[in-house]
């Protein structure tokens, strides 16, 4: 299967903070990414939504991943979906 050459870099969805450490060389490839998807499309991304979009579209490529997830999905009970809202529960004070 060929590989798209750039992936689609989201910018309005929910994030979710998370911290990681690279290797300068890692470091220096995602910098280099934004710089050649400026020069391919137009528009520099944010270096953090370089790495978000490189992660989706590896996952999004990998069937065996894809089948793991599916599998694991059907293995979970299924959750009942309602328009019911949830009164919060308050705690008592002792």
């Amino acid at each position: 299967m060929a590989r798209k050459t750039l992936p689609t870099i989201e910018t309005k969805e929910k994030i979710v903070n998370r911290r990681i450490r690279l290797s300068e060389r890692l470091n220096s490839d995602i910098t280099a990414f934004a710089a050649f998807y400026e020069a391919e499309k137009g528009n520099k991304p944010d270096e953090n939504a370089v790495i978000v979009a490189i992660l989706q579209d590896y996952f999004d490529a990998n069937n065996e991943f894809k089948k793991f997830k599916k599998s694991q999905n059907n293995s979970e009970p299924n959750n009942v979906t309602t328009t019911e809202k949830v009164k919060p529960v308050s705690k008592a004070v002792a």
